[in-house]
């Protein structure tokens, strides 16, 4: 049986690899959709822009109003473009460094292009719904598993690490009352 037991686990970690890979897939075609919508109002605004640059008196409050309003329009989108950018880096686990602009990895000390030390930023775990961390080894594994099919560890009781906690947390208040009596 340890053989089928090995290949059922190996099939759902595939599985588990495979969703997380077409998710992060999925996310970032939407960001480049939004970015690709963006670009097509962009180019937009600066046609509307041009047509009431030409049309309009030079240096009158109509004049100013209108192409004040077209920049601050051109600048957010921009803006939404960039964060979008951001996003996508980030699902790739890549940055921008921060002397040359280049795309780098996102555990990178010293830029490869420019040799810039980069600041450090530090990664988030994920940990995806269904799944927990190991106390014993730290492995992504399924919440269900009652122990680590890694390392063995039991799942840990919520309940008793509460009482734990109640438990030291007492400890602690008695011996700070016993300082004090002394």
């Amino acid at each position: 049986m340890g053989f089928f037991d090995d290949l059922s686990k190996k099939v759902a970690e595939t599985t588990s690899s495979f969703q997380e890979t077409t998710n992060k897939i999925e996310k970032e075609n939407k960001c480049k959709k939004a970015m690709k919508e963006n670009d097509n109002k962009l180019e937009k605004l600066y046609i509307d822009l041009g047509k009431k640059v030409y049309e309009l008196e030079p240096n009158t409050e109509e004049f100013n109003n209108v192409v004040n309003e077209k920049k601050t329009e051109i600048a957010s989108i921009m803006k939404e473009n960039e964060n979008l950018r951001i996003q996508i880096l980030t699902l790739n686990n890549k940055k921008i460094c921060s002397g040359c602009g280049a795309e780098i990895d996102m555990n990178t000390t010293f830029c490869p292009q420019c040799g810039k030390e980069q600041e450090k930023v530090e990664v988030k775990e994920v940990i995806p719904a269904g799944k927990r961390k190991c106390s014993g080894c730290g492995e992504i594994i399924d919440d269900n598993n009652l122990f680590c099919p890694n390392c063995g560890t039991k799942k840990e009781d919520a309940s008793s690490n509460v009482a734990k906690e109640v438990e030291v947390d007492e400890l602690a208040e008695a011996d700070e009352e016993k300082k004090v009596e002394e």
